[in-house]
């Protein structure tokens, strides 16, 4: 039989673990969160015959809101909080993701040791500015589009980086600060993109969930809308410029949405585009009663993310306004941290609310909403019949661990 080639794990401090001991020894939490997003960690102990953690690791939902608590428990370690180490899962998978496509490309040990400050795309480049890094790799044969407000910025080129200016006239790049090297550069990209949106008729209002009064309105309508002052069209227009790459220029038109009130648009750019300015409007958003929002709200401040300082009493507010509002996630969310005394950052919890909730969401067909008030049911309220009754509909919703359960409490062996 081959012999199997066990990879150790990289840990920030250059040390290569191969044991569970010398990961408790060598632990940071930045690195463990980087490699359970991309499997390693359940094959590095599966293939050390860690087969329980192993086991344990993979069944993790990491949007779980103890999720760092219990993958530290199944690793044998206290967690503890540390700002300066890096734990949004979103953007260590992205970075993964970065590292992986840019390994492809490249081995330069200069390249892949400054990986944050590394851009692939114009996403990429947000994100760099938004770290204030002062100087920025440019990676690839891709056009970067360059705005001259941002200072102080020196741009290395490799392997065919382009720069689109974005400003008109003369630029003094020495007061401003601004250096390039090995980067070449192509005419503004701008008009080529909005001309894109100008000409495109596939995409319409109503598929998009737009509260616009014009079902079937294409592109060249929108555009239009939005030019006279509509949030909503603006947001949209904002929105597909993102999407095809372009967050600069789409920036102009969400910056319009936003002013002009729509919670869409606030929600959207606090949540997915990265800019550290926008994440703000979240709060507007929330306090408007945008729904999705609230719920985004409250998790950021649970977790201490996106410069939300950690907050458990407005974590709750905010998770309980969610649910108030009809929110399933929220309401879900609610009668599991309620259910359990066990890493409840609100430090209550009441069975009987619990299970208000989950039969809230359980009611709007969530198959794990059933599964878990089913658990309270069965093991605190000792009502057997109830806990059945909710398996079956769990189970009806296509919930396989409901069946595996049914066929536990049918057969005695029991049901946790």
């Amino acid at each position: 039989m081959a012999r199997k080639i066990r990879f150790p794990l990289k840990m920030k401090n250059g040390a290569e673990v191969r044991t569970l001991d010398e990961l408790k020894a060598n632990f940071d939490i930045e690195s463990v969160l980087g490699y359970f997003t991309d499997g390693k960690l359940a094959t590095w102990l599966a293939d050390r015959y860690y087969g329980t953690e192993a086991a344990k690791v993979s069944e993790l939902n990491s949007d779980s809101y103890d999720f760092k608590v219990k993958l530290c428990e199944v690793l044998g370690i206290l967690y503890t909080e540390n700002p300066n180490e890096e734990t949004d899962l979103d953007y260590i998978n992205k970075r993964n993701e970065k590292k992986a496509v840019l390994s492809q490309l490249t081995d330069e040990a200069e390249l892949l040791n400054n990986i944050d400050s590394v851009a692939l795309n114009q996403d990429d480049l947000l994100d760099c500015y938004d770290m204030g890094f002062s100087t920025i790799y440019l990676v690839g044969d891709t056009v970067f589009s360059i705005p001259v407000s941002v200072t102080n910025v020196t741009y290395i080129g490799r392997y065919g980086a382009k720069a689109a200016i974005r400003a008109t006239g003369d630029i003094d790049f020495n007061e401003k600060n601004i250096v390039f090297k090995d980067v070449s550069f192509v005419g503004d990209i701008i008009p080529e993109i909005e001309k894109k949106v100008e000409q495109d008729n596939s995409i319409s209002l109503s598929s998009s969930n737009c509260s616009l009064e014009c079902d079937g309105t294409n592109f060249k309508e929108i555009l239009e809308l939005a030019k006279n002052g509509n949030a909503e069209a603006q947001y949209e227009i904002g929105k597909f410029i993102f999407e095809n790459d372009d967050p600069i220029s789409a920036d102009y038109w969400f910056m319009k949405a936003i002013n002009g009130g729509c919670l869409r648009a606030m929600y959207y750019c606090a949540s997915f585009t990265k800019n550290s300015h926008y994440r703000k409007y979240i709060v507007s958003a929330a306090e408007n009663g945008y729904v999705p929002a609230q719920y985004k709200l409250s998790r950021w401040y649970r977790l201490g993310e996106h410069g939300f300082n950690k907050s458990n009493s407005q974590s709750y507010e905010w998770l309980k306004k969610a649910a108030e509002n009809g929110y399933l996630f929220a309401q879900r969310d609610l009668g599991d941290i309620l259910s359990s005394h066990f890493s409840n950052p609100f430090g209550t919890s009441d069975k009987d609310e619990a299970i208000m909730w989950l039969t809230k969401a359980a009611e709007q067909g969530d198959a794990k909403a059933c599964i878990d008030v089913s658990k309270i049911f069965y093991n605190t309220k000792k009502d057997k019949t109830k806990a059945i009754e909710w398996l079956k509909i769990a189970a009806e919703n296509g919930a396989s661990k409901a069946v595996k359960y049914l066929e536990e409490i049918e057969d005695g062996s029991g049901y946790i």
